[in-house]
């Protein structure tokens, strides 16, 4: 049987809650700057996808429009199952702050203390600055 290697050029991921997410029948794990999506129970590779230009924090997944929401250094992407890229939202100071993702909307804070708010659907995004 195959087994699936992870590897990356590209930053790194620490393990934390937000390093992988299962649904359905596939594990998608957040891996440097790649999110990788492995079939359940075999682990056979189904795709990886580059999110972010430098790291991939963690990877969220959006039932409600049945999609994955990646939290990169500088880029907040929204992917679909398949892997492929539906929007990035790409900040001026890096997205190093908590990710929250509520159902139409993301909530991200970057190195400035800037809030971002992305929609699910669009990622259009709103800003308010720090308090």
């Amino acid at each position: 049987m195959a087994q699936a290697q992870l590897q990356t050029s590209k930053g790194e991921t620490g393990v934390h809650d937000q390093s992988a997410v299962v649904a359905d029948d596939t594990l998608f794990i957040a891996c440097g700057a790649s999110v990788t999506a492995l079939h359940l129970p075999d682990l056979q590779l189904m795709w990886t996808t580059l999110v972010d230009e430098l790291t991939c924090f963690g990877v969220h997944h959006n039932p409600i429009h049945h999609c994955l929401i990646t939290h990169g250094e500088l880029a907040i992407a929204r992917i679909n199952f398949d892997g492929s890229l539906v929007w990035q939202a790409v900040g001026e100071s890096p997205f190093t702050g908590p990710l929250e993702a509520q159902g139409e909307s993301v909530i991200v804070t970057d190195d400035a203390g800037q809030e971002h708010f992305i929609d699910v659907s669009t990622g259009a995004t709103a800003t308010r600055a720090p308090v």
